[in-house]
């Protein structure tokens, strides 16, 4: 799947998604997101199956089991 801009965390998706592993769900995630997307190591072979609509994405990443993180935004100096 080739995505031309990332989504924000706050963007609202639709997510089906059945018997994936976690650590799959983290890679797509990753590919979409402009967050960090973390997948904790204990659950890497967890399944998920979740249908979703009009949710946030990271709602979503939370109710699948990851943790996403905001990008640092730059700081600037003088």
């Amino acid at each position: 799947m080739a995505v031309e801009q990332k989504l924000n965390p706050d963007a609202l998706i639709d997510l089906t998604v059945k018997g994936a592993d976690l650590a799959s769900l983290g890679r797509l995630f990753a590919s979409v997101s402009t967050a960090e997307v973390a997948v904790p190591a204990m659950e890497l072979d967890k399944s998920v199956t979740l249908s979703l609509k009009e949710v946030r994405l990271d709602e979503a990443a939370q109710q699948a089991g990851l943790i996403l993180r905001a990008p640092d935004r730059q700081a600037t100096s003088d």
